[in-house]
């Protein structure tokens, strides 16, 4: 009884600092918080975009452009961020991601349409490196 009563408590241990430690893992994922700016041929994207973060394996994370182009990654509801390594970058519109609005979104603005041909859901994206300690990650989309 005494033995049993040891392991319990070892199998508790070492449960509890398996799991400690692992803030930024995620799914099995490194998960590194990033945010900054996204312009599109050095010029700040507007809002009413939405950028997606594609990686090789995993789930993609979301960030909703906001003013000046500011953006901050998100992986899940409770956690932001992007998985750490290769992915590829991925630009929408979607102005009804900044709130309520009319029954009817604009239209894309005209001089962004060629980013969306470059950059949209239907490209290969623009690949980029998210590393451990990404924490302010810019992004100049050039079409």
């Amino acid at each position: 009884m005494k033995n049993s009563a040891l392991a319990l408590v070892f199998s508790v241990l070492f449960f509890a600092l398996a799991t400690v430690g692992c803030g930024n893992q995620y799914g099995g994922y490194v998960i590194v918080e990033i945010s900054g700016t996204v312009a599109a041929n050095g010029e700040p994207l507007p809002e009413g975009f939405v950028l997606t973060f594609q990686p090789e394996q995993g789930r993609s994370s979301e960030a909703v452009v906001g003013p000046g182009g500011a953006y901050r990654a998100v992986y899940s509801a409770s956690k932001a961020g992007v998985q750490k390594g290769p992915c590829k970058a991925k630009v929408s519109w979607s102005p009804a991601a900044l709130g309520p609005g009319g029954l009817t979104p604009p239209p894309v603005p005209e001089e962004f349409a060629p980013l969306l041909e470059k950059y949209g859901f239907a490209s290969e994206g623009l690949p980029l490196e998210i590393k451990k300690k990404s924490k302010e990650f810019n992004i100049d989309f050039e079409f």
